[in-house]
């Protein structure tokens, strides 16, 4: 709980501080302190919790001062000097540092426990770091021992602990002590889903699991995992044609390569066009809704938004849950749907309660809770729970997209530069 609170604290002090500066860079944007204080409650706790997923966050965070970096606690009292070029987060109670264009790694104390011997370093990650040296990556462990040799020309961690490596411009897979798990073979392999990976040999694409077995062969143009252990598959036999198809995990056709579209809903249906018309199909082929409307936009519930001539929200088996009562609808995320209504745009939730009044010209996707919303030329901001934040008076919101979490992604406890 009390790592927890520092965070929390840390967080709004660097918020705040990132605010303030963009209030100074943007003026034309008008941004009162008592608006920038309103987003700081608002998006600080999914600031802790991106930093919570990306990094072992420690007591102690990065620091700039004077032109060099080392850290400091949430009171800004400097604990490691700020001698270095720029520094990484504490992951597993190590941090990579660069001086003198050389990375080492330090402690928590900011004892040098690994020797400024690479051109680049990165986060300790399951007792493994990534390290270069000249221009090959390679793997150490917390003591500076290699784990693997320094061969590969570039690497990726995906969310599960997979290591892919790129060796004579082909990838393949390794585990944390080197051993080597798929042969590097494939012009790409994306990153392990469910157990599967797409890969790409010679411009098509196939899908492997984690021993290296393919179980799709690369001869498609293109492939995108669908759940529930099934894949959509594309030909384009010509430039402007597609056809997509649907394959399980052992390559055999559950959907023939007949439509001009599928996008995956969820686990029980896909969304399928075909002749301009678009209906709901199962992953074993039947059709839960009618090829009769002219437009279906999915979101992440179960609940669609359909076009027949005027808007509705449907379910899974097309049952009327919203009826035909708007002029543009988006498909329900998080409980809420951009909607339409006598050409005015507003929020509603899966009842069809009104969150955002439809008074707006254009409203846009809610980010960190916050809606954009847009009326007389002029841009404000809403929350998610239907609170009207800033009214619209403002020219451009560039702010807003350029400033926020710049320093927190790169670990700035006050506005330095970028790492």
């Amino acid at each position: 709980m009390k790592n927890s609170k520092i965070v929390i604290l840390t967080i709004i002090i660097v918020i705040i501080s990132t605010l303030t500066q963009c209030n100074r860079a943007s003026k034309h944007n008008g941004i009162t302190s008592e608006i920038a204080d309103t987003f700081n409650l608002i998006i600080y706790e999914e600031a802790e919790e991106k930093l919570k997923k990306d990094y072992l966050v420690s007591d102690i965070m990065p620091y700039y001062s004077e032109g060099l970096w080392g850290y400091a606690d949430k009171e800004k009292d400097i604990i490691i000097k700020c001698e270095y070029n720029s520094c990484g987060f504490f992951s597993e109670g190590m941090a990579w540092v660069k001086k003198n264009n050389k990375y080492g790694y330090i402690d928590t104390t900011g004892v040098l426990k690994i020797d400024f011997i690479y051109s680049n370093a990165r986060n300790f990650k399951n007792g493994v770091a990534p390290a270069k040296r000249d221009r090959y990556w390679g793997f150490i462990d917390s003591s500076g021992n290699t784990v693997t040799p320094f061969l590969f020309e570039d690497y990726s961690i995906d969310d599960e602990g997979n290591i892919f490596v790129l060796q004579n411009n082909q990838w393949g897979t390794m585990d944390k002590s080197g051993k080597q798990l798929i042969l590097p073979i494939y012009s790409n392999i994306f990153h392990f889903k469910d157990g599967y990976a797409i890969v790409k040999r010679k411009y098509k694409k196939g899908v492997i699991d984690k021993t290296g077995k393919e179980l799709i062969e690369c001869l498609h143009n293109d492939i995108i995992y669908a759940g529930n252990e099934t894949f959509i598959i594309i030909r384009k036999p010509k430039y402007n044609e597609m056809y997509y198809g649907l394959l399980n995990n052992k390559g055999e056709e559950i959907i023939h390569q007949i439509y001009d579209e599928l996008i995956a809903v969820n686990e029980k249906g896909i969304i399928a066009r075909k002749d301009n018309l678009y209906g709901l199909l199962s992953y074993s082929n039947d059709t839960l809704i009618d090829f009769v409307y002219s437009n279906i936009r999915n979101g992440n519930t179960n609940l669609l938004a359909v076009n027949g001539g005027k808007w509705r929200f449907v379910n899974l088996q097309g049952d009327t849950i919203l009826p035909f009562i708007y002029n543009d609808a988006f498909a329900f995320w998080n409980g809420l749907a951009k909607v339409k209504k006598d050409y005015k745009f507003g929020v509603i939730n899966s009842k069809g309660e009104t969150i955002i009044p439809f008074e707006y010209d254009k409203i846009e996707d809610a980010d960190n809770n916050i809606f954009r919303i847009y009326k007389g030329e002029k841009y404000g901001f809403a929350t998610t729970e239907g609170k009207i934040i800033s009214e619209c008076i403002y020219d451009a919101i560039d702010y807003y997209e350029s400033c926020r979490f710049n320093n927190i992604k790169f670990g700035s406890f006050i506005n330095g530069p970028s790492i």
